[in-house]
């Protein structure tokens, strides 16, 4: 029997098993091994692994007690987040376990998390390495100096003790590949008085003019595209 659920709307709606995602997983990458032939990522779970001094690592398959899962050991693994689908899967895993526990010690403090979206203005014949590495420097501006970001929340009477970004890169027919930083901040203060709020955005502004001042990026503004029901406030720099 194939299993199925049934969405929101009623219509029903295959569910793979652990079995089908890994044998996709796979299927991914023997593919991603093809196009990477010279990359760890073409070596990765094909090739065994070194051990120093002893040669190689023998080829052996457990089963975790906890998942009833069995996995290989003495292979090679890339850790590849981007380009191989079996590291990413576990890589991705393990970071949601300890975003998971990081959400749960900040309710335990008594600290506010704030979901922020950062991304550029981009179009369909924009070079992806120009972009992320304009992003990536402005991110970095943002963190260092007088004036970077946790100084401005602390101006504001915001404490701001942290955050965790990720960057993700998606992709569409009209405007070509979207890279943007998704960010968890960490503070102690309400949403609804959160008065430093607006500084990350005219922060990231400021920083994209000054890493690339010659950009049509120099002349920028925030567009708010509303809060989603989870409290997400959607920001865009944009020209």
């Amino acid at each position: 029997m194939i299993p199925y659920e049934l969405d929101h709307q009623g219509f029903v709606k295959l569910v793979k098993t652990s079995q089908q995602s890994r044998a996709e997983r796979f299927a991914l990458k023997s593919v991603a091994n093809r196009l990477l032939p010279d990359s760890r990522t073409s070596k990765c779970m094909v090739l065994r692994a070194p051990l120093p001094g002893c040669g190689l690592a023998p080829i052996q398959v457990h089963k975790a007690l906890e998942h009833n899962k069995a996995f290989y050991t003495g292979l090679m693994a890339c850790g590849s987040v981007w380009h191989c689908p079996v590291c990413s899967s576990k890589v991705s895993e393990r970071r949601r376990t300890e975003l998971q526990c990081a959400l749960m010690a900040a309710a335990a403090l008594g600290w506010k998390v704030h979901f922020v979206t950062l991304t550029v203005p981009h179009g369909v014949g924009d070079d992806l390495a120009v972009i992320r590495s304009l992003q990536q420097k402005a991110l970095q501006r943002m963190n260092s100096g007088k004036n970077r970001l946790k100084n401005l929340f602390e101006r504001e009477g915001v404490e701001c003790h942290g955050f965790i970004r990720a960057y993700e890169i998606t992709h569409g027919k009209a405007h070509g590949f979207h890279p943007h930083f998704h960010i968890l901040l960490f503070h102690f203060a309400e949403y609804y008085s959160f008065p430093g709020a607006r500084d990350l955005w005219q922060c990231l502004a400021a920083s994209l003019r000054k890493c690339r001042p010659s950009s049509p990026l120099r002349k920028t503004w925030l567009h708010r595209s509303g809060r989603h029901q989870s409290g997400q406030v959607r920001y865009q720099v944009g020209n």
